[in-house]
């Protein structure tokens, strides 16, 4: 597996964004006069770590090879009642607050949403739909609850999406659908 390291800086604060979540680290100034708070910003650098052509994130080295179709995971939970390795497939959206996880291309119906783990790691939020990528973990059949569903909106409306009230309201009980936690993901840039 040969691996290239791409290696820029970025100007930023100190901000740490989950989906749910934003905390922003502060330094206060003592300053009986005035307390003021500001904000610490320095400068970060930030990898891309390429494999094979394509970008990688993840917490565990992997590779392109062995990666089955979206429909052959599919069977495969269908007949064993999970899946764990690679697929390959299209990108069908991302995370827009902070890049905690996916949607790829489901064939036969709705997006399959993608998970890093408890936030184990991240993607761009800018990353455009339709890249091709390879994931690699574990899919099974699993509920989505209400509250975790409308949890999604809410990101959806942090990141400026439209998100309507009859959304909200056709959300009335847990969803069975499969889900799939990864370990890694390549997306081609």
């Amino acid at each position: 597996m040969k691996k290239v390291i791409i290696t820029f800086l970025a100007l930023t604060t100190l901000v740490v964004q989950s989906c749910g979540e934003s905390k922003a680290e502060e330094t206060t100034e003592s300053n009986e006069a005035s307390n003021e708070v500001s904000t610490e910003t320095e400068e970060i650098e930030e990898e891309i770590v390429m494999v094979e052509g394509y970008q990688y994130y993840g917490i565990k080295d992997m590779n392109s090879e062995g990666a089955v179709s979206v429909e052959e995971m599919k069977s495969i939970i269908d007949s064993t009642g999970s899946f764990s390795g690679k697929i390959t497939t299209t990108l069908h959206g991302v995370c827009k607050k902070a890049g905690c996880w996916v949607t790829i291309q489901n064939p036969n119906g709705d997006p399959i949403r993608v998970v890093f783990g408890e936030h184990d790691f991240f993607v761009p939020i800018d990353t455009p739909e339709g890249k091709a990528v390879i994931i690699e973990g574990f899919a099974m059949l699993d509920t989505t609850s209400i509250d975790m569903q409308k949890h999604f909106l809410d990101d959806a409306v942090e990141a400026g999406e439209t998100v309507t009230q009859e959304q909200y309201d056709a959300i009335t009980e847990p969803l069975v659908e499969i889900s799939f936690n990864a370990s890694g993901i390549l997306i081609k840039p």
